[in-house]
């Protein structure tokens, strides 16, 4: 067996994420069946054909065990608190992060005490504090707080649980009381480093500044805190988010430049490469250790330990053995994204990338030398960003439910700007600490900007271009990745064998597939409830028609669930907006919406804010694909309540604001399949709905609950309820 790590670590990072699919009862019957496997290869296989099956066999049995005792013995002792008041003691674990006002902290546990009882669990949780605390990170800390589970898959396809579980953080801590700190009197070295972060964040702020500051320290440090909504999305759009999450790029980068200068000092090449070693160690402590700057710095220590004793480092073999030191440690490491996409980029450029240059690279030499150096080099940029994106694409379309166009063109561009971007940074934090060399800081500080506004101004036109990133959440999108893959195994199982034919055969089959899957998507709607502030606002979406029901009022909220909502859905224009009720930040909410979007017709209640299509009477509006929504007036027309029907079904939403006076309407009309509701809602008529489903924030109040309750109602965020019509159907999903 040629690569031992490769086939180990590969298998283990792939049972892992297969285990956390699967559950704690399947992946222990899997780890039984994965032992009974290798034990039947040992003995009924002959010994020069068994290595690689045996392998396999025992480490995907070793990976499910794992998993399924960090299961049982970790993660499940610590979420049996979730929903209940604790006291917990502990350290602080790292810097605050500040959100909207609010500040949190990752606390290390000592203690857990519930109900009068200690339990001396160490884990980590994430608490929420209003105001930021008198303390360091490596302080103790205690406090009485409400332990809670992070949340799902909300409606922009980001899972808080698992990317926390990732993290080693299983539980979050809010309305925190009594909290008390104490400065600890000795600190460990990851402090240093963590004061070191922010020395660098610091450094960059004060002589780069403002948003192309807070670019700059994303790029080298993964510091994104400073930097704006809108630059994310761009980036985001473009496929390049990447950029701004530390990673093999970073690393790789500096520890070449580094080995070059101490090169370059007549330092012996061996005493460079350890040198080099401690101080992407060092980086990596900086970055935070997170699993895709851990998995980049093990591949860059073992190459430079290759160098110390003399070796040569196969680079399958370090990509494999950092993903099972990483997974080693923590199981839940398979399910980072960041991990993900980071490992499977650096395998499509050792692989794909490697075939690619190669096969540009025989008729480059044909060109005169002076057209062939550029040539060369944009040939590799291109090279190495389609291997990355042919194995990460899959990743995205599953996990993000979207995919960028434009990603090819935009990383051409940024890519070589975001590596000078770095290195000046770099240089810049290094020298930064000596005040005599302000005269060569500044023009490095210059050269930084003007290379963040290439990279901001860039993405933003890409951004802009239409149909530069596409919805991948139909259906017809799960056949293309498996289509992807059968072409993948087909080519190399008939390499020299009729592989053209078979390819061929298999994209027939293919195009008629996607036909049928089409016709079927054209007739499918849906209806989408998200959880945003305390309102259950909504959007229907149809055949790149959309409306929105009611706003919340906050930019960031509208950003990050409605607006990116759409773009899922490739919509760009709203065809209308109705808001239950008005106030002045909707309108500045709304005003934003429309750059961004575009409006077709606002509704909304009587009001002052300069809002002209006012409901004074019942009035309907026919919604994409065959949907109505009746908009009912409250008697001092401040409210609206909003009815969606489809065929026989019908779903009712009361949106947010005060609750009106609906008395003079027949409590008959209210009744509803759905009921979306705010905890404003008065509940006599809530009960009066009599719905089957409900969708209201999770701390509905419980009077309003009983009244769900008493009529059988099935309380949830994600309620899913399928309305018919015709030959397709409209699907009403609750994301919370």
């Amino acid at each position: 067996m040629r690569r031992p790590f490769a086939v180990i670590g590969f298998t283990w990072l792939g049972v892992l994420v297969a285990a956390s699919y699967a559950g704690f009862a399947l992946s222990i019957a899997l780890a039984i069946f994965c032992s009974v496997c290798a034990v039947v290869v040992l003995f009924c296989i002959k010994p020069e054909k068994r290595r690689l099956p045996a392998a396999v066999f025992f480490a995907a049995a070793a990976a499910f065990a794992a998993f399924s005792f960090a299961e049982y013995f970790l993660y499940r002792p610590v979420t049996a608190f979730a929903g209940k008041t604790a006291q917990i003691s502990g350290v602080i674990a790292e810097k605050p992060t500040e959100s909207y006002g609010n500040y949190y902290y990752t606390i290390k546990t000592n203690s857990i005490t519930v109900d009068g009882k200690q339990y001396n669990i160490k884990t980590k949780i994430r608490l929420l504090s209003n105001d930021e605390l008198d303390a360091e990170p490596f302080d103790s800390i205690s406090a009485s707080v409400t332990l809670s589970l992070p949340k799902t898959k909300n409606a922009n396809g980001y899972d808080s649980r698992s990317y926390y579980k990732s993290k080693g953080v299983y539980l979050f801590a809010s309305k925190a009381e009594d909290i008390k700190t104490a400065h600890a009197n000795s600190k460990p070295p990851y402090y240093y480093a963590i004061k070191l972060r922010q020395y660098i964040s610091g450094a960059i702020e004060k002589f780069v500044g403002g948003q192309r500051g807070s670019l700059a320290a994303g790029i080298l440090i993964g510091d994104t805190s400073g930097l704006s909504e809108d630059i994310k999305n761009d980036f985001s759009d473009c496929g390049i988010s990447h950029l701004l999450a530390v990673s093999g790029t970073q690393t790789s980068l500096i520890m070449e430049y580094l080995m070059l200068l101490l090169c370059a000092l007549k330092l012996p090449r061996r005493v460079s490469a350890a040198v080099t070693a401690a101080a992407v160690a060092v980086f990596m402590a900086v970055t935070g250790f997170s699993p895709s700057v851990m998995r980049a710095g093990i591949m860059s220590i073992l190459t430079l330990c290759a160098i110390i004793i003399k070796r040569d480092a196969d680079v399958l073999n370090s990509l494999g053995l950092s993903a099972f030191a990483l997974c080693f440690i923590n199981p839940y490491a398979a399910t980072d994204i960041g991990l993900l996409l980071s490992f499977f980029a650096t395998l499509g450029m050792v692989t794909v990338s490697k075939r690619l240059y190669a096969l540009t690279n025989s008729g480059i030499e044909k060109l005169p030398a002076q057209i062939a150096r550029p040539v060369k080099a944009l040939s590799g940029v291109l090279c190495e960003t389609i291997g990355a994106s042919a194995l990460t694409y899959p990743i995205i379309i599953l996990a993000f439910g979207r995919v960028s166009l434009i990603s090819l063109v935009a990383n051409m561009i940024e890519v070589p700007v975001s590596l000078f971007v770095t290195l000046a940074t770099a240089v810049l934090a290094i020298l930064s600490p000596v005040w005599f060399l302000v005269f060569l800081i500044k023009p490095i500080a210059v050269l930084i900007r003007l290379g963040c506004d290439i990279m901001i101004y860039t993405a933003r036109g890409l951004a802009d271009v239409p149909f530069a990133t596409i919805s991948a959440e139909y259906g017809y999108v799960n056949i293309l990745i498996v289509f992807a893959a059968v072409v993948f195994i087909l080519y190399f199982a008939f390499r020299g064998k009729g592989a053209r034919v078979a390819v061929c055969v298999t994209c027939i089959c293919f195009a008629v597939s996607v036909g049928i899957f089409s016709y079927t998507v054209a007739a499918h709607g849906v209806m989408e409830i998200l959880p945003i502030e305390n309102t259950g606002a909504a959007i229907i979406t149809s055949n790149g028609h959309a409306v929105v029901i009611d706003l919340p009022t906050s930019v960031y909220n509208v950003q990050n669930t409605i607006v990116k909502s759409l773009k899922r859905r490739n919509i760009n224009y709203i065809d209308a907006v109705i808001l239950t009720s008005v106030d002045s930040k909707k309108v500045q909410v709304l005003s934003d919406l429309k750059r961004d979007m575009g409006i077709g017709k606002v509704y909304a209640p009587q009001n002052d804010e300069g809002i002209e299509d006012t409901i004074s009477v019942p009035s309907k509006l026919n919604a994409p694909y065959g949907v109505t929504v009746i908009m009912l007036p409250d008697r001092d027309n401040a409210n609206l309540l909003t009815l969606v029907y489809c065929a026989s079904s019908k779903a009712m939403i009361t949106g947010s604001g005060k609750f009106g006076d609906f008395s003079e309407y027949d409590k008959s009309a209210f009744k509803s399949d759905l009921l979306v509701c705010s905890n404003n809602v008065d509940p006599e008529f809530a009960s009066a709905v009599s719905p089957k489903n409900v969708s209201c924030p999770n701390d509905c109040p419980k009077e309003l609950a009983a009244g769900f309750l008493s009529n059988e109602a099935s309380i949830s965020t994600e309620n899913c309820l399928y309305l018919t019509r015709g030959g397709g159907s409209y699907k009403i999903i609750s994301v919370g």
